[in-house]
Parts: structure tokens; C-alpha cells; sequence
């Protein structure tokens, strides 16, 4: 996994679902929609306070072979 700075990312022609880091005293995690006005928002779309420091996208696993 490769975290990317959210600084950096451009802004999605369509919403994008990606895994989120905020760097304070305590790492925290979450999962956050980020939309084509540049605005970050939960699952609910309720817009978060503070814009998370690092982003890496959400990658389905493989499927096993049978």
C-alpha cells in the first residue's frame, strides 16, 4: 500500500472512494468520498472538518483460484 499526499491529489471528474490518513499526535483512519468540488465527505456525505494529510485508493482483492 502507498499512501499519497492529499496536497497533491487532483480533483476526481467523479466521486472517488479512497482509504484516508490524518497525521496529528494519533494516526487515524478512515474511509472518506472525495467529489468533483474538491469537498471530502463520510459514507453519509456529511463533510468532515478537517482534510485528512494522506490518501491511498481502495483496491478490491484478488480472487482466489479454485
Amino acid at each position: 500500500m502507498i499512501w499519497h499526499q492529499v496536497k497533491d491529489k487532483p480533483v476526481p471528474h467523479s466521486s472517488h472512494c479512497v482509504l484516508v490518513a490524518w497525521m496529528g499526535r494519533v494516526i487515524e483512519y478512515d474511509v472518506l468520498i472525495h467529489w468533483p468540488d474538491g469537498m471530502w465527505t463520510d459514507e453519509t456525505e456529511n463533510e468532515v472538518e478537517e482534510a485528512p494529510d494522506l490518501w491511498t485508493p481502495i483496491i478490491a482483492p484478488a480472487k482466489e483460484k479454485a
